[in-house]
């Protein structure tokens, strides 16, 4: 094809068809490469697949006898055969792949007619990531001259070892994106070199907000109204499960709680959105205290989930927090026995009267407590699960405004389990290597909404537990929890979302993973704009 010089940008968006209550949010970090790439004069646009028309178009290439009698045995709260789930995700995978071929052909006609010189690519960890990799490819085949580029999370899991996956893209970024990005289309980086780790930007205030314009984010309108806010990165605590410290750094690198206010009163001003979710994994409390006051004093008419920790809550301050906008909050709560959380796992709840003290304040007040655990934790054992089952109890004991997400332990590079895996009772299988294992885990299909047995063997037994142990372990805590009529796997974020569209948790979530299942480009679009219909009244 003919060769063209420009300075246009793509972004590309495409982590594959996935069954989460809170899937079709806007993409925030890309929406912020918008904006710093707008700053420096530089036409970008961003291509989003993962909306509900074009991702309800791939159900429409599957067999849909799979799809529906999943969903009806859903719907009717009965157990699917795994042989079922197989068969419904294996449908679906063949129509991703039909999917990605029509896409990636108007993608080409797309870049051939706008002279786009740069292809950047979001790439996440999920069965998508092969479908990105197919478009990634066919664009270098027809089109040598451009620079493809990849960041996003799939590169900061595996680092340099992504070289190992693919040699497709001229540029692998890992890093804060505003900075790497900037620096690459700049000129600034080595074009000799493939894998660039940017130093952390300890000043995010200095990034232009996020730019959701329709002539940069054609489809915009599509996806739920409601907005990520940057407000924070990284996290001061040292949790043995988490990588998050050694992604973003230990600490945490803060907006000005003025700077945060002013972009929810520009969004609402400018898109009449008034739902949010803050990104940070663990803001101080302070610092949101603050940003609520400022909230309060400006009378912005908002409303706001954050992330947070039991050592890092005050109780006390909920009620100011309820009267700003606050109306979820995620606490990682991972095990109900504290002495074995802090001195196994390096976490602290500080103790259980204290998370019962929070979740009730936060219940009182119309705040939704979106809980996790992780079953079973490394020398998990049945006393330990009991007091975890008993603290849940406690918790939702007088009051259900809540959920619990279980998840089984997952094992992250650059955690401590990672690092000490021996001292953890982890074993990589077959005799995986570190980086064999990263490779192996970057293509596993995450349906959170399924049964936890339906997931993927990822590689590693845990204390001698097989991983269908560890799977069906997992699952069957989630059934007990069941039994005790407590919601499961509903964080959040998806909370604000049933808010938003003025339905009970139970409904959204059961609406949300029928309709996923069914798939089909009317279907999913009309049931976000029906959700999306409410969200200019706020719930009280």
């Amino acid at each position: 094809m003919r060769q063209k010089q420009s300075t246009k940008i793509l972004f590309i968006n495409y982590g594959g068809y996935f069954l989460t209550a809170n899937t079709f949010i806007p993409d925030n970090s890309l929406a912020g490469l918008a904006g710093v790439f707008s700053k420096h004069d530089i036409p970008v646009e961003i291509i989003d697949f993962q909306n509900p028309h074009d991702m309800g178009t791939i159900m429409e290439y599957s067999k849909t006898g799979f799809s529906h009698e999943l969903a009806r045995i859903i719907e009717e709260k009965k157990v699917p055969q795994l042989s079922l789930i197989r068969s419904y995700q294996q449908s679906r995978f063949q129509a991703e792949e039909k999917f990605t071929k029509e896409k990636t052909r108007l993608l080409m006609d797309k870049i051939e007619r706008e002279n786009v010189s740069v292809v950047g690519f979001k790439l996440w960890i999920g069965n998508g990531i092969k479908n990105a990799m197919t478009m990634a490819g066919e664009i270098r085949k027809n089109f040598p001259h451009i620079k493809l580029i990849a960041g996003g999370p799939a590169i900061q899991y595996l680092g340099s070892d992504f070289q190992h996956y693919s040699k497709i893209f001229d540029h692998i970024v890992a890093g804060d994106g505003e900075e790497a990005m900037t620096s690459l289309i700049k000129g600034h980086l080595d074009n000799n070199k493939q894998y660039h780790l940017k130093e952390r930007c300890e000043n995010i205030d200095q990034f232009p907000f996020p730019l959701y314009d329709r002539k940069i984010y054609p489809n915009i309108d599509s996806f739920f109204k409601i907005r990520i806010l940057d407000d924070s990165r990284g996290c001061f605590n040292k949790c043995a499960f988490c990588s998050h410290g050694f992604i973003n750094g230990r600490g945490v690198r803060k907006r000005l709680p003025a700077s945060v206010v002013d972009e929810m009163e520009r969004i609402k001003i400018n898109d009449g959105i008034s739902y949010f979710r803050f990104s940070g994994s663990n803001p101080p409390w302070k610092f949101i205290v603050e940003i609520a006051k400022k909230i309060i004093e400006r009378k912005l008419d908002v409303r706001y989930s954050i992330f947070s920790s039991m050592n890092n809550c005050n109780p006390k301050d909920l009620p100011l927090l309820k009267k700003s906008g606050l109306r979820s909050i995620f606490f990682g709560l991972e095990s109900g026995d504290n002495d074995f959380l802090k001195n196994v796992h390096n976490k602290s709840n500080v103790n259980s009267d204290h998370i019962i003290n929070v979740c009730e304040s936060a219940m009182k007040e119309q705040i939704f407590a979106a809980l996790s655990f992780i079953v079973p934790l490394p020398f998990e054992t049945s006393e330990t699960k009991k007091k975890s089952l008993d603290l849940a109890k406690r918790i939702f004991k007088n009051h259900s405004l809540g959920s619990i997400m279980v998840l089984p332990p997952m094992l992250s590079p650059g955690s401590e389990w990672w690092m000490n895996m021996d001292q953890f009772g982890f074993e990589l299988e077959n005799g995986m290597s570190k980086t064999d294992y990263k490779l192996n885990i970057l293509e596993k299909n995450y349906d959170f909404l399924l049964p936890r047995e339906s997931m993927e063997d990822m590689g590693y037994s845990l204390n001698g537990k097989s991983m269908h142990q560890i799977l069906n372990e997992c699952e069957e805590f989630i059934q007990e929890l069941g039994r005790e009529n407590i919601i499961t796997n509903f964080d959040d974020s998806a909370y604000m979302l049933s808010l938003m569209s003025g339905t009970s948790p139970e409904k959204f979530k059961s609406e949300m993973i029928k309709n996923l299942i069914l798939g089909g480009s009317d279907n999913l679009t009309n049931l976000i704009s029906k959700f999306n219909e409410s969200s200019s009244m706020i719930c009280q």
